[in-house]
């Protein structure tokens, strides 16, 4: 059995590009040889299966956490190369959440990839408190913009707390406006080191528009060679 890490990647808020970070950080683990699965663990507001067009889902993470699958049952394997076990939006799933049987889900897969990278949820606090109870390490991403950067304050907070490693700070869809925080000023602000900065790129559109990751779809651009930068130094 491999001795894998689980990495859980959380955002304080929405419209960060968190699901996307974490989309391509699975896709470059894989590039590099990694066996690597990506989870959806945003069961309230669930986007995976969306970007990568995966239709007629059979079974889903909701089913794993009802106990009616093993979760290797449903996992899904991409045509880009990837492996995705998929959340589907369940209103019921929602009222019924349990966070101790979705951490205990995800402590399951411990060993089942060299790389398990949970997008974990951003709207349902508990699904995030879980799924840091779950993971081995942490990876925060934000925009450069004060009420992103002063919220990710808590989830640094409630990582610490759970005696969680923080991997680092992602600063994601930086346009270099005026309004924007500098990378020394978010460091100083949060008190996390910066893991990097990613720029705004029109790129990651055009490869949504296609199912793919842009690291597949546009592997040699400079948006894909900062996924990939982040990857190494995970792995």
């Amino acid at each position: 059995m491999k001795m894998g890490k689980i990495i859980s990647v959380v955002s304080a808020k929405g419209g960060v590009g968190k699901s996307v970070l974490a989309l391509n950080l699975v896709s470059a683990l894989s590039s590099f040889g990694k066996d690597a699965l990506l989870v959806d663990g945003d069961l309230s507001t669930p986007s995976i299966n969306k970007y990568l067009n995966i239709e007629n889902i059979t079974y889903s993470l909701n089913d794993v956490l009802n106990k009616n699958v093993h979760f290797s049952d449903a996992i899904y394997n991409h045509s880009s190369g990837i492996k995705v076990l998929p959340s589907v939006v369940n209103l019921q799933d929602l009222k019924s959440f349990g966070a101790k049987n979705f951490s205990e889900e995800i402590s399951n897969m411990q060993g089942f990839s060299d790389f398990v990278i949970v997008d974990s949820g951003n709207s349902l606090f508990e699904e995030v408190a879980a799924s840091l109870v779950a993971c081995d390490e942490v990876i925060i991403v934000t925009n450069a913009e004060k009420p992103s950067v002063e919220n990710s304050k808590k989830l640094i907070d409630l990582a610490n707390h759970f005696g969680k490693t923080i991997l680092g700070v992602v600063v994601n869809m930086k346009s270099g406006g005026k309004h924007e925080f500098s990378e020394f000023e978010i460091s100083k602000i949060l008190a996390v080191p910066v893991f990097d900065v990613i720029p705004f790129d029109k790129k990651i559109k055009h490869s949504q528009s296609m199912n793919l990751p842009v690291v597949y779809s546009h592997p040699n651009s400079k948006i894909s060679k900062k996924f990939k930068n982040i990857a190494l130094r995970i792995i």
